[in-house]
């Protein structure tokens, strides 16, 4: 599924190829699925062009979602146009300026999974528990939207921690009168600053439970710096940019966000009172930085549940062999007793897949 110029290119690099063969040859068998989840939309065949490549930007162009002015595309606000824009100051002022569900989606009001509306009086209520399979046509079902819906574009990513806490083994409460709390880490944050009201649908999901999700990355770190210097906040270690209570009929959970300040990194603690639940990280690179080390191995030696997300199952699994390579003493000592659990096809990836040049094999946000 890598496409080379020649048979001689293709033979003079199959030292480096050869470990990642086999993980794109799996890829590649689980393309059925792949189609499944993109047809599961009518407007995902818009955003292939002519060569055959996929490019979410000509799905978003004709929602009229694309731009980097926030106050125009709410959150699906532009970050990667160009290095220098990357993370301007409008992307790190996102979490200290909320806006409305409408403001924030900019969709017609039957494509918005409402959150707020849901309170109103005479809003449709949801079948609770919640009655949903694993798949974006029957999410959307359950919440009332129709499959014309770009929504999922961005709903991927609450749907995808949803997933993870299940694999980790957090499962949701149904019982009344039961709850409980949940303190989730959200490591390497970046994008996610831009819609963070987004995750507001784990309250939905995990029923009778009080759920804090702290977000960590330099983003965010540079986020909270700059609301400080304005005077937007007082320095404090965490602070919460977002809370929601789902409706009682609903489970009535309460979810808060906060961003953390205090350092670019996640480093857990042996103070087993100051770490989570678990620990989850979208498409964050575990395999790309050294700051991720410490994390791994701290949280297999703590036991604490870490989930990781990316584009393939040849990602995950190249991921997989460069944590155990990169220090064998720490390897040895904090992995050993580790349970590694094979990667898991995500349902709820997002149905934009991710085009990469060269290579022929399927790829999409958090789809392993």
């Amino acid at each position: 599924m890598v496409v080379y110029c020649s048979p001689e290119c293709a033979k003079q690099d199959w030292f480096g190829h050869k470990p990642l063969c086999p993980g794109h040859k799996r890829d590649g068998e689980t393309l059925p699925r792949w189609k499944a989840i993109l047809e599961q939309f009518p407007w995902t065949a818009r955003g292939y062009v002519s060569s055959g490549a996929y490019h979410n930007s000509v799905v978003l162009i004709q929602f009229g979602l694309l731009g980097t002015d926030r106050k125009k595309v709410g959150y699906w606000v532009e970050t990667r146009k160009n290095l220098d824009a990357l993370m301007g100051d409008e992307v790190h002022k996102a979490p200290w300026t909320p806006l409305s569900e409408q403001e924030g989606w900019r969709l017609p009001k039957e494509q918005i999974p409402p959150l707020e509306r849901l309170h109103e009086p005479n809003a449709t209520r949801l079948n609770f528990p919640p009655a949903f399979d694993d798949s974006w046509r029957s999410y959307y079902h359950w919440r009332g939207l129709p499959m014309t819906s770009p929504a999922a574009l961005l709903l991927h990513w609450p749907l995808t921690v949803y997933a993870c806490l299940k694999a980790a083994g957090i499962t949701p409460v149904y019982e009344p009168g039961t709850r409980r709390k949940l303190s989730i880490f959200y490591v390497g944050a970046q994008d996610e600053i831009t819609f963070i009201p987004v995750f507001g649908e784990l309250a939905l999901l995990f029923p009778n439970t009080d759920l804090d999700m702290i977000m960590f990355g330099p983003t965010v770190r540079k986020s909270v710096a700059g609301a400080i210097t304005r005077g937007d906040i007082e320095p404090s270690a965490r602070h919460c940019v977002f809370k929601y209570t789902s409706p009682a009929s609903c489970g009535g959970s309460t979810i808060r966000v906060l961003l953390d300040a205090k350092d670019a990194h996640y480093f857990p603690s042996r103070n087993l009172s100051e770490n989570p639940d678990a620990i989850v990280a979208l498409n964050a690179g575990l395999g790309t930085y050294p700051s991720w080390n410490d994390v791994i191995y701290l949280a297999a030696e703590l036991s604490i549940p870490f989930v990781v997300t990316d584009y393939s199952e040849a990602g995950v699994l190249v991921l997989t062999k460069m944590v155990k390579i990169v220090d064998v003493e720490k390897t040895c000592s904090a992995l050993r007793e580790a349970k590694e659990r094979p990667a898991q096809f995500n349902e709820f990836m997002n149905p934009a897949h991710r085009f990469v040049p060269g290579f022929l094999s399927p790829k999409a946000c958090s789809a392993f």
